[in-house]
């Protein structure tokens, strides 16, 4: 079984679209699937659509208190009961077509951790300042780890679920993503990467990451992870 953790708070906008076209998609999965949808106390009605929305695949949480995006994440690893476990974003930033190819293409790469790529063979970006950023930290994480990755950063992760068994998640905010990289090359286990296609969107559509405060704990997020 596969589990695909989606956390999300206030996508009121995208929410519908989104899942609707991710559920779609997972038809063609190769495997059996559940998508667990983790509200963080959303306030904009997703919390609304997300109450009178049914599926026979889909779980949804709701958490009492806002835990973060990396908590969410967090939460989500612990209730799923997939063999694979998969982390995906509903705002329409990333295409699903492109998770389910890493997902069916998983068992052949022979790897612990599967990063969709968005800067393999290209250069996608609307605020160049988070651009600059993914790239440093990501170098940053080949330079420390010895590793040759392209985007640390993406919101588009598979994992083998056992993984977790070997390493203990801190982070509750968007530095997760970080860390789980981290901690998974720290255990010389293999993390490839596979291209995918990228639909930036604006802070006003709803993009939620700070670019120096979120880059900041992502780099002390980087250097506990390999020195500590």
């Amino acid at each position: 079984m596969i589990s695909i953790l989606c956390p999300v708070y206030n996508e009121a906008s995208f929410i519908k679209e989104a899942l609707e076209k991710l559920l779609h998609d997972l038809e063609s999965c190769s495997d059996v699937y559940e998508v667990l949808i983790i509200d963080n106390c959303s306030k904009d009605g997703t919390e609304i659509f997300l109450k009178n929305f049914i599926h026979q695949n889909v779980r949804i949480i709701f958490n009492h208190q806002n835990i973060g995006k990396g908590g969410s994440v967090k939460k989500g690893i612990t209730l799923a009961n997939g063999d694979l476990i998969a982390i995906f974003d509903l705002d329409l930033e990333y295409n699903s077509k492109d998770l389910v190819n890493i997902l069916n293409s998983f068992n052949s790469l022979h790897s612990s951790l599967v990063l969709g790529s968005r800067r393999i063979n290209q250069k996608i970006y609307l605020y160049y300042t988070y651009y600059l950023g993914n790239v440093f930290l990501t170098q940053l994480i080949n330079i420390l780890f010895g590793s040759k990755i392209s985007d640390a950063a993406t919101a588009i992760k598979v994992m083998k679920s056992d993984i977790f068994d070997d390493i203990v998640l801190t982070n509750n905010g968007f530095a997760l993503d970080f860390e789980i990289v981290c901690k998974v090359l720290k255990t010389n286990s293999i993390v490839s990467e596979i291209p995918i296609s990228y639909l930036p969107r604006s802070k006003t559509d709803g993009k939620k990451i700070r670019a120096i405060s979120d880059g900041l704990k992502s780099l002390i997020v980087i250097l506990k992870a390999r020195f500590f």
